[in-house]
């Protein structure tokens, strides 16, 4: 997942997009220490967090050995696939949108999620689901320019949106 802006620490993701990331094994361990610790100066609080919060995040799965427990520190359950894959479609297409992400960035995304999971149809599911392939397309010299693909996924991005902030 590195190459997310939350890698830098520029962003921090809440429990519920960690979760999700988790879900989807899509989850960089190294940050997550970072993450807890910051949950905690957020008044979120726990034993289990407070342990997750001090580890050095080099060891994924010491890292993955309290995230569950930790977790519930906050209030937060691990969702299901589908749940977390609304989550994460969600959030990459705020982070687009405001510009912390790019549309290329968005779409190359979007194909390592389909690969790792071998395409589930949950995944698929437009708006976002539905840009699947335009990897193929950006920068190949065939088939849309790159302000129309840009265009696309940024509709693509307010439609997403829309389905979970009406």
């Amino acid at each position: 997942m590195h190459g997310w802006p939350y890698d830098a620490g520029q962003l921090i993701p809440s429990p519920r997009l960690v979760a999700a990331w988790y879900e989807l094994e899509i989850l960089p361990t190294d940050c997550v220490p970072m993450w807890a610790a910051h949950w905690l100066v957020q008044d979120m609080d726990g034993e289990t967090l407070r342990i997750l919060a001090g580890l050095d995040g080099r060891d994924p799965h010491e890292v993955r050995d309290v995230l569950v427990e930790a977790l519930a520190d906050t209030d937060t359950a691990i969702p299901s696939r589908s749940d977390a894959v609304k989550t994460v479609y969600a959030d990459m297409a705020r982070l687009c949108l405001a510009g912390d992400g790019g549309d290329h960035w968005l779409v190359s995304v979007i194909e390592r999620l389909m690969i790792t999971w071998n395409y589930p149809d949950e995944m698929l599911t437009p708006p976002l689901g539905a840009l699947y392939g335009l990897d193929d397309e950006w920068g190949a010299g065939w088939g849309r320019t790159e302000p129309q693909l840009i265009a696309v996924v940024r509709a693509a991005c307010a439609e997403q949106i829309a389905l979970v902030e009406p």
